[in-house]
């Protein structure tokens, strides 16, 4: 096993060199666009299908089309993304592939990125799905207009949010909000009690942007109930403190393991 191990780390280490990991930075773009590709796509076909089910589209204002869509847009993707966070964390399977996001004991702006490919591929299904849907109808109602307003009616609400010091959630700058406003937005002490390596705080404060999902599902812990945090997956860090125990050996070893409790029951 650990000469398995070790050969795994080696191919690893040369794929991540940065002086040459250019192909791999490639091929990324490639599969970002190509999920970009089949999202505008996937639109077109939500479009051209109302189109058929119901005729003659409404036709929105260039105001209504930009408060309606970004509002939408902003909730649709912040629920969908709290949903498949949820299940993430509840269902096994996908609890093994989303450890390794939860095993970083020490955050930075690049946590974020720190997850398995299993775990992006399904949030990028699931980003364009909902991408789709909600872009494919507001074309259909604004008759064709969206596109001139999609980047500003996102960008209104994306820059609102990062001013309130999202891009802070992946650090140990312990910033809450005051009062009220944290039932309403996840503030960046809140993402990291998130990642607390405390049993009581597992499965706590599992919303992107806003915090009344985790207010309605029972789930949000407030900034003053938590004094101090210590990140990461506690006992199970050691099984996570590699690349390759990280990408391979831990959750496939796991998931046997899940395969064959499953087998004796």
């Amino acid at each position: 096993m650990d000469t398995i191990q070790n050969g795994i780390e080696q191919v690893f280490s040369y794929i991540l060199n940065v002086e040459k990991r250019t192909y791999w930075a490639f091929l990324k773009v490639l599969l970002l666009i190509s999920f970009a590709i089949y999202g505008l796509r996937f639109a077109y076909e939500v479009t051209y299908h109302l189109e058929i089910w119901f005729g003659q589209p409404i036709s929105l204002s260039a105001l209504e089309v930009v408060i309606y869509y970004s509002v939408t847009i902003t909730l649709a993707k912040d629920f969908a993304f709290f949903t498949i966070h949820y299940a993430f964390h509840k269902i096994p399977f996908l609890w093994e592939f989303h450890k390794i996001h939860h095993s970083a004991t020490v955050l930075n702006p690049f946590t974020q990125y720190r997850l398995h490919p299993i775990e992006m591929i399904i949030n990028n299904i699931v980003a364009i799905f909902v991408f789709a849907l909600v872009t494919g109808t507001f074309d259909f109602m604004s008759d064709h207009q969206i596109h001139q307003y999609t980047l500003y009616g996102i960008g209104i609400f994306s820059f609102l949010f990062l001013s309130l010091g999202a891009n802070l959630r992946h650090s140990h700058v312990k910033l809450g909000y005051p009062g009220f406003l944290e039932k309403v937005l996840i503030s960046p002490y809140q993402h990291q009690i998130h990642h607390s390596s405390n049993p009581k705080h597992f499965n706590k404060n599992m919303g992107g942007k806003f915090a009344f999902w985790d207010l309605i599902f029972g789930t949000l812990v407030r900034s003053k109930e938590v004094e101090n945090v210590k990140f990461g997956l506690g006992k199970e860090n050691k099984d996570y403190d590699t690349f390759a125990k990280s990408l391979i050996i831990s959750p496939i070893k796991n998931l046997f393991n899940m395969i064959n409790i499953f087998k004796r029951k």
